[in-house]
């Protein structure tokens, strides 16, 4: 596990089961601290990975070289996580966050959300409907798909088909319902489902399952309950 902070375990359910749906498997490979990231924030990786921006353009970097490397990127990923695990290019992205973050955060956690949709990767930010404060709002201002309901078998299967690229708007994001019709469904070579391994990445208070990586295929097709 990467690890900034602590998600919520219902919460970190919900997604590894979703992604268990898509037919993706989880891979938890280490753990960042609050002082990795205090030093991040304080070192002149911050400001390179910007040229010198605020936080929000730092994080907008980061997010984009999380999916297209550079040396950089290494780097930045190398002072927030320790030198294990290895970095490894994003293929898909799964945000959350919780509240009272600071200022700082916030703005870094928005610019790796905005740096991940510039890229044009999957990418979901997912919450429980029992959520006491709701960031769904902030997060459909920055044209990320949203999934309410996690918890719930719809928007497991929502997350899912997001994952997957089988849907790529809001309008058919908030369609999708646990009958036959909406249904995960993969190419007889694998398709859809010929990425396993996911990891997961707590940051900032946030939690970011990133996909990496091909290793198995999959022929399955059926309605997810």
């Amino acid at each position: 596990m990467l690890e900034f902070g602590k998600a919520p375990k219902k919460l970190q359910e919900n997604i590894a089961q979703s992604i268990d749906q898509a037919g993706l498997q989880t891979l938890f490979l280490g753990q960042s601290t609050k002082p990795l990231f205090t030093a991040f924030m304080a070192s002149p990786l911050l400001g390179l990975l910007s040229g010198g921006g605020t936080p929000n353009d730092s994080g907008r970097a980061f997010g984009a070289q999380l999916v297209n490397p550079t040396p950089l990127a290494e780097q930045a990923f190398t002072a927030l996580f320790g030198p294990t695990p290895a970095f490894v290019p994003a293929i898909r992205a799964v945000l959350t966050r919780r509240a009272n973050l600071s200022t700082d955060k916030v703005a870094f956690l928005k610019g790796v959300a905005t740096g991940l949709k510039s890229t044009d990767i999957p990418l979901a930010y997912v919450e429980r409907s029992d959520v006491k404060k709701s960031f769904i709002k902030s997060f459909e201002k920055l044209h990320v798909l949203t999934v309410s309901d996690v918890d719930k078998p719809a928007g497991k299967l929502r997350l899912a088909k997001i994952l997957l690229g089988q849907i790529t708007t809001q309008k058919a994001v908030d369609a999708v319902n646990t009958t036959p019709a909406s249904a995960i469904t993969t190419d007889a070579d694998g398709g859809a489902g010929a990425t396993p391994w996911v990891v997961l990445a707590v940051l900032l208070g946030g939690v970011a399952f990133m996909a990496t990586g091909t290793l198995r295929r999959r022929n399955t097709r059926g309605s997810v309950a």
